[in-house]
């Protein structure tokens, strides 16, 4: 399922993001607290977190991010070099700069749903091979035995 969970101090930002996005499953945040809920109760695929969050000393989420089972886009309006490495160190997959354009955020979300099917049907077909490869070895010992 598409979920996506928008974090921005600003509703308007909030807002202008959910509407943007409108084609997929959304909920917005103004606070970690708050996100921190709808992450446990929506259990979102993709969370946009503002970096604003975390400069009014709400940081509880910046310490949670690799733990999230989310792939996280961080935004930010002003970010150095060393800061948004930082985040995409923690487990960020993207840092997008506002102003943003509001194509690139739905190019970016749809890429990343995208890779995320990818990568569901990968581990399916992983899991039935893994299966297949445990069939075939109790197959092998039955003729192993056999004969």
């Amino acid at each position: 399922m598409c979920r996506v969970l928008v974090v921005d101090r600003d509703q308007t930002t909030g807002t202008l993001l959910a509407r943007t996005l409108g084609t997929y499953e959304v909920v917005t945040a103004s606070s970690a607290q708050q996100a921190l809920w709808d992450i446990k109760e929506f259990k979102p695929s993709l969370m946009f977190l503002s970096a604003e969050i975390m400069d009014f000393g709400d940081d509880i989420l910046l310490r949670r991010l690799d733990r999230f089972r989310a792939v996280i886009v961080m935004t930010a309006g002003h970010l150095d070099d060393e800061v948004e490495a930082d985040y995409l160190e923690r487990g960020a997959a993207a840092v997008i700069r506002k102003p943003f354009s509001l194509r690139k955020v739905l190019a970016l979300t749809n890429r990343l749903f995208a890779l995320l099917e990818l990568d569901k049907d990968l581990t399916e077909y992983s899991t039935r091979l893994v299966e297949s490869t445990k069939k075939l070895r109790a197959a092998h010992l039955m003729l192993a035995h056999a004969v």
